[in-house]
């Protein structure tokens, strides 16, 4: 039979650990800490309702419209160009790509919280290999041979396509300066090397 003082010392305790843990769960993640159903160590009892990521969801928003508006930018180019994927095909494969390793994140994030580290072990590069293989198999279909093969177009055109997929990655990965800087020296290569390798003769690929 429990004394009511070592009871209530027990209790104390349960509270102070539920107290350090949320803490915890705030200082990594506000919106995941409002979001999970996050369980009390000592009881093993919710002791937070289960609400929905707002912050987050917000925050992911964000960078998918940045992607697709930095994908534009390239996809603008391609359009001009008269080239198979253009202005629309490239925003939604920056898009994409941000959307998938952003969630990928977060997915991570919120087991680590709500099960904790030692219970999901993740790498988060296999999203952006997967993110990656995808975009390949979707630029392949913008290179044509012509007659015996020595004639190739549709390779840059590929090339920009697995290129805004990084650029997705990089805004996913909150590395927006990267990704603006990237994205004008790719539209510095598309446009002015383009022109001088017109000027010089060279058939674009």
């Amino acid at each position: 039979m429990f004394e009511p003082s070592r009871t209530l010392s027990l209790k104390s305790s349960r509270i102070a650990t539920d107290a350090t843990f949320l803490s915890s769960c705030w200082r990594i993640s506000p919106g995941i800490a409002l979001r999970s159903s996050i369980f009390s160590t000592a009881t093993g009892r919710a002791v937070m309702p289960l609400l929905n990521a707002y912050p987050e969801q917000v925050q992911i928003l964000g960078y998918v419209t940045l992607a697709m508006l930095l994908g534009a930018l390239l996809g603008l180019d391609r359009e001009i160009a008269g080239k198979p994927a253009g202005l629309r095909t490239h925003m939604l494969v920056s898009g994409a790509a941000a959307m998938l390793v952003a969630l990928g994140n977060l997915m991570v994030e919120s087991f680590d919280v709500e099960l904790g580290p030692m219970v999901l072990r993740a790498d988060p590069l296999r999203i952006i290999e997967a993110v990656i293989t995808g975009v390949s198999f979707l630029g392949a279909g913008t290179i044509i041979r012509h007659g015996t093969g020595q004639q190739v177009e549709g390779l840059t055109t590929a090339a920009s396509l697995l290129f805004v997929a990084g650029v997705g990655i990089t805004v996913a990965l909150s590395q927006l300066v990267l990704a603006v800087g990237i994205t004008i020296l790719a539209l510095v290569t598309l446009r002015v090397m383009g022109l001088l390798s017109h000027w010089l003769g060279l058939r674009e690929r």
